[in-house]
């Protein structure tokens, strides 16, 4: 056995857009009600919303991240669910795992080097990728008592 779990699975293919969102939005929150571990962890040590943001998929990590999932776990190999988010995956899932935090580690890194203005750039691209609303975003995950910085 390989350690995964049911929310391992919707994860891997809850897809980058709304096509599957919905049901995987829905099959999250069934699993989780149901008792499925969402810090549960594979033999790499990756969780559900490690396989999420490796498949890109917004929406499953959306869902996992609502129901207490750790943005910034780290698997196996030290790395956190926003370092496998593929190239290619949408903004605002990039943007979701740094409001929760997962990027921490990160900006703090950046930060020792001095290299604020890598993230400086980061936050302007998010936000425009988002439409302007990623300070909005952060306020209010702040604001709904998600954990902040």
């Amino acid at each position: 056995m390989d350690g995964r779990t049911a929310l391992h699975c919707v994860a891997s293919r809850g897809g980058p857009d709304e096509s599957g969102g919905a049901a995987a939005r829905r099959a999250v929150a069934l699993l989780a009600a149901a008792g499925v571990d969402v810090a549960a962890r594979d033999v790499c040590g990756r969780s559900a919303l490690h396989c999420a943001a490796a498949c890109g998929a917004l929406p499953a990590a959306a869902a996992l991240v609502a129901t207490g999932a750790d943005c910034a776990a780290s698997d196996e190999a030290g790395r956190s669910p926003a370092q496998l988010v593929p190239p290619d995956a949408p903004p605002a899932l990039r943007a979701l795992l740094a409001v929760e935090g997962a990027v921490a580690a990160e900006e703090e890194e950046r930060e020792e080097e001095g290299d604020g203005g890598a993230l400086a750039a980061w936050v302007r691209r998010e936000n425009a990728a988002l439409g302007g609303r990623f300070f909005a975003i952060v306020r209010a995950r702040r604001g709904a008592g998600a954990p902040g910085r």
